[in-house]
């Protein structure tokens, strides 16, 4: 039962820091990175749940162990990789619409954040 409590709320998270105008602060990130951490690992939790009706072997804690290797893997990624593919991504297409509310480089953001979740799914 402790397991269907562990999701926390990221959107209400993202709100409030948004409203008190401290999501652009390391403290504000902080935040939200551990809302995401803790919903993916709540999930990874989920799966190792539902899979102990069965017999327990190796199979069973198979989702836990590559959860956790994603988590690592991307981890480094997420620092080492992708600041440089997003730095090459930005000097490939150019900022046409520096004053809209949506500039190109959001819009770039958004195809390779879709990209991610379609390569993890």
């Amino acid at each position: 039962a402790g397991v269907s409590l562990a999701p926390t709320s990221v959107g209400i998270a993202l709100k409030l820091l948004h409203e008190s105008n401290a999501l652009h602060l390391p403290f504000g990130q902080t935040v939200m990175t551990a809302a995401f951490v803790d919903d993916v690992l709540s999930l990874i939790l989920f799966s190792v749940l539902f899979s102990l009706g069965g017999p327990m072997d190796f199979m069973t804690f198979l989702p836990l162990i590559l959860g956790c290797i994603f988590m690592v893997v991307t981890i480094i990624a997420a620092v080492t990789v992708f600041p440089k593919f997003l730095e090459f991504v930005f000097h490939m297409i150019p900022e046409d619409k520096p004053d809209a509310k949506l500039t190109r480089h959001d819009e770039v953001l958004w195809v390779v954040m879709f990209a991610t979740l379609l390569a993890y799914a």
